[in-house]
């Protein structure tokens, strides 16, 4: 067993967010999903470090494969059994296959997983010359029909990053979001993510000393500012506590600096693509990141 500062502040993020998580009420199906992927990560470190390069790829071309084909049903049932709710509303009309999928609530969800994995396909891509191009293709579209804008933006913006100069990536980059962000100010959905961070700073002024450093639980922040928070720094300062957000800082700051910034890959889109939506379910995200660092690992030997 591979115990470094990553297993370090995984295993403190967990004891900590065990105890004080329960103590909150929190849901419960929201504490499985963050206790599951934060193991992920050390499951998936200390079983594939074992493994050789070539059979790591080979085991990913088969997680693409098996990947694709579970968001291919979702997209499936989504389309097939649209939400009763939305089924008659034109304004809204993509809304009737948001709200139904499989796996979660909201397809936002779905296409935060499949960012991911197309984030994870652009690494191999790159450093071990991987290519699966009808997977990659399927995935595209899978993302695209997840009716997720913060998902396919953040997707968007990553594919500028990776085909732009290096003198020019950042630059570019800035002007993309300038551009979003004159497209979508006036948007209702965009406007109320500014107002979900204006009424967070006005409740963490205010709270006390235990909500700042251990938050208000999972999925409680409705019950404190009347509306959930969909944006990462405002879900994980407010449910889980400036704490737990140092420890998630510090293990990202890790896996950026021993996978050689190649985690970047998937922190970048991840935290792109947070500012309009937060969850703390994201297996792909830390199995993925698993798997980049012991690829790295085995590069630096």
């Amino acid at each position: 067993f591979l115990f470094d500062t990553i297993s370090i502040y995984v295993f403190l993020i967990l004891i900590i967010n065990c105890v004080s998580q329960f103590y909150f009420k929190s849901q419960f199906n929201v504490i499985a999903g963050f206790i599951f992927s934060l193991f992920l990560l050390i499951i998936v470190q200390n079983t594939f470090r074992n493994l050789n390069i070539n059979q790591i790829i080979n085991l990913s071309k088969k997680m693409f494969i098996c990947s694709t084909v579970i968001f291919a049903l979702d997209t499936i049932y989504r389309f097939t059994a649209p939400a009763p709710l939305f089924i008659h509303n034109d304004d809204f009309w993509f809304y009737k296959y948001k709200t139904n999928s499989i796996m979660y609530g909201d397809s936002n969800f779905v296409g935060l997983n499949i960012l991911i994995l197309l984030s994870f396909y652009h690494y191999l891509k790159k450093y071990y010359n991987y290519k699966q191009k009808p997977i990659y293709y399927i995935l595209l579209c899978l993302l695209i029909l997840t009716f997720s804008r913060a998902s396919i933006i953040s997707y968007g913006l990553l594919i500028i990053f990776l085909n732009v100069g290096k003198r020019f990536k950042y630059i570019v980059v800035l002007l993309s979001l300038a551009i979003l962000w004159r497209i979508f100010s006036s948007d209702g959905s965009f406007i109320s993510k500014l107002f979900i961070i204006d009424v967070f700073y006005s409740y963490y002024s205010n709270a006390s000393y235990s909500e700042k450093l251990l938050g208000v639980g999972f999925g409680n922040s409705i019950n404190v500012i009347g509306i959930g928070a969909h944006n990462l720094i405002v879900g994980y300062l407010l449910e889980t506590g400036f704490i737990t957000f140092l420890l998630l800082l510090l293990l990202w700051y890790s896996l950026t600096l021993k996978s050689s910034y190649r985690f970047l890959y998937l922190l970048i889109p991840f935290l792109i693509n947070g500012f309009s939506l937060t969850t703390s379910n994201v297996p792909y995200f830390y199995a993925l990141s698993a798997v980049i660092l012991v690829l790295e690992r085995k590069n630096d030997r």
